[in-house]
């Protein structure tokens, strides 16, 4: 005669294995509990207002952006992927550091002279800033997917930080007061990596 199942063995596994479900859900609970307070500074770092010391600057965020009026807060600036304003007499991009997802940005013909927020912006892949007041570009070393970099007409003399932009593929620095050292030892360095296939357009 075969075996008969046993009942009690077979209702003792279905407990063992619930009480293994109950564990994993309390423990699955628990984490999203501890997690839960990160989320919600995240939720409230978004809404955090963004000042914009230029108001030109502010005013071309907004046109890009299509919000006229309110609050510019960090997940206002987070939706920005391109920013263009040729010749708007901006000095001035403190607030662009929150745009972390910004990845064009073209400011040709302004008197910005301060790169510093740019260091924030790690997924730009263009930057256009021809025509302005820039004298140091130590900020874009740190810059890990930027490929093309436009630097035309400015005060700039030492170019040595570009030699540390791992993605550069074009660099283009006409027009400034570059230094000797920057002439005879930066430019021939640039001009050696097989990164920059056309070298640096002097």
């Amino acid at each position: 005669m075969p075996d008969q199942p046993n009942d009690s063995s077979e209702s003792l596994e279905r407990s063992s294995g619930n009480r293994g479900l109950s564990r994993r859900s309390t423990g699955l609970a628990r984490r999203l509990r501890a997690l839960q307070p990160r989320v919600e500074a995240l939720r409230k770092s978004d809404d955090t207002e963004v000042v914009f010391p230029d108001k030109e600057l502010e005013q071309a965020v907004r046109e890009e952006l299509d919000k006229p009026r309110g609050a510019l807060t960090r997940g206002d600036l987070k939706r920005l992927r391109e920013l263009r304003a040729t010749n708007a007499r901006i000095e001035d991009i403190t607030g662009l550091e929150y745009a972390v997802n910004l990845m064009s940005l073209i400011l040709y013909g302004n008197q910005i002279s301060a790169l510093t927020p740019l260091s924030s912006l790690q997924r730009l892949e263009g930057l256009h800033l021809g025509s302005n007041q820039i004298i140091d570009i130590s900020p874009l070393a740190v810059m890990s997917r930027v490929s093309e970099i436009v630097l035309d007409n400015n005060q700039i003399s030492d170019v040595s930080p570009l030699l540390h932009v791992p993605n550069l593929h074009i660099a283009t620095i006409v027009d400034n007061p570059l230094s000797k050292e920057s002439i005879e030892v930066h430019i021939p360095l640039l001009n050696s990596l097989e990164r920059i296939p056309g070298g640096v357009i002097l």
